[in-house]
């Protein structure tokens, strides 16, 4: 079921934050073109975003294995997200949570005591 709904995720409430119009085309864009596609300036501000994303890795101690960006589709990093977080001391790369239509992957996640969940947040 998740596969096939459309999911409100970190980068739909940016949009929608912005102009709630704007989220509309978002949610359509195999009818819209996204003018921001090729603009170097929005490649570069994701270049950055995966940056931060990178150094979370490093700070959280994350083992290889436990890294979930290259996890392809939302059920199955689910899935894994679920299976990893039952683990004592872990700390997992792009962990994956959902509730109802909103899904949210982190950075880094870690469980440092079985049923207490901290999330590094990267701040300036």
């Amino acid at each position: 079921m998740l596969s096939c709904m459309k999911l409100f995720t970190k980068s739909a409430f940016k949009i929608a934050i912005h102009c709630p119009r704007q989220l509309y085309y978002y949610y359509a864009s195999d009818e819209y073109a996204n003018q921001n596609a090729n603009d170097e300036f929005m490649q570069s501000l994701a270049e950055g975003g995966f940056q931060v994303g990178e150094l979370a890795k490093i700070y959280g101690q994350v083992l290889p294995e436990n890294e979930l960006d290259k996890v392809e589709g939302n059920a199955v990093q689910l899935e894994q997200t679920t299976n990893l977080m039952g683990r004592d001391k872990v700390v997992v790369a792009e962990a994956a949570f959902s509730h109802e239509s909103f899904f949210v992957r982190a950075d880094a996640q870690s469980m440092l005591v079985p049923g207490a969940k901290e999330i590094f947040r990267l701040t300036k």
